[in-house]
């Protein structure tokens, strides 16, 4: 019984993980990091002309970086901010310095009715 006791007292003060598969999953997502890619000097200029010919509403193809790797969608440009240097496509916000590629696109059915 007292050994019983001591047992009991010991899982006091045994180590608690509390956040059990977190640094399993830092680790992984370490793993996944990809390497951030700079664009050459005449990329960023033309990219820049893209960036400043963007209107709200305009559906556009973006490939930029988003953290730990590079991510590509479709969507609607909602929101432009020139000052702050960022736009919104459907619900994601990209900061132009993120943007590697981007491409102005007429959705399929739109073709007839936007001339």
């Amino acid at each position: 019984m007292v050994n019983q006791r001591r047992a009991d007292r010991a899982k006091l003060f045994a180590p608690f993980a509390a956040l059990k598969g977190f640094y399993e999953l830092i680790l992984a997502q370490e793993a996944t990091r990809e390497q951030r890619q700079d664009l050459c000097e005449d990329d960023a200029a033309e990219m820049s002309e893209r960036l400043k010919q963007l209107d709200k509403g305009v559906n556009i193809h973006i490939r930029y970086y988003d953290k730990i790797h590079y991510v590509t969608i479709s969507g609607e440009v909602r929101e432009i901010d020139y000052d702050f240097k960022f736009l919104i496509v459907d619900e994601h916000k990209i900061w132009f310095d993120d943007v590697f590629w981007l491409e102005m696109y007429t959705p399929e059915g739109k073709e007839t009715w936007l001339k």
